[in-house]
This record gives structure tokens, C-alpha cells and sequence, in this order.
């Protein structure tokens, strides 16, 4: 009889699960061309990056860059719905 025992360890430098952004963000205009604007922004920092770091560790800077940037968001969008709330 053949037995096999498998154990992953977890990675522990990214936080729990996959980050999922808020799929009714890709159907508003106002955060579609923010969304670029930001991405034009980021651009400059990306070349400036050191040349020594992977392609992986480029990409999930991005990846980091990018969710912040959606929670920012996010989070400004609410209060400005909170405020307007507020008068009615």
C-alpha cells in the first residue's frame, strides 16, 4: 500500500485570499477614467523602480498599488454619499 502525505505552507508575505474589486466599478465612467489617470500616474514610478527587483515583485507592487488605490476610492465615494445623505 502506498501512502502520500502532502503539506503547502502558507506564504505568509500576502494577506488571506485574492483580493476581488467591486465589479460595478467597470460599469462607472467617473471611475473608469480615474482609474486611467491613476495608471498614467503610476507608469513614471514603475521605470524608477530598481532594475534588480523580479518581474513578479514588480508586478505584485502593482497589484498592492492598485487595490489601495480601489479602497481609496471607495472610501471617498461613500463619504461623498454619506454627506449628501446628510442634507435631505
Amino acid at each position: 500500500m502506498l501512502t502520500i502525505s502532502i503539506q503547502l505552507q502558507k506564504d505568509n508575505r500576502q494577506g488571506p485570499g485574492a483580493y476581488k474589486c467591486n465589479p460595478f466599478l467597470a460599469k462607472n465612467k467617473e471611475f473608469c477614467s480615474a482609474l486611467v489617470v491613476f495608471l498614467q500616474e503610476l507608469e513614471p514610478k514603475i521605470e524608477q523602480r530598481p532594475a534588480t527587483h523580479s518581474v513578479q515583485n514588480l508586478w505584485d507592487w502593482i497589484k498592492e498599488e492598485y487595490k489601495e488605490y480601489i479602497k481609496q476610492y471607495q472610501l471617498e465615494d461613500l463619504n461623498w454619499r454619506e454627506v449628501c445623505v446628510s442634507f435631505i
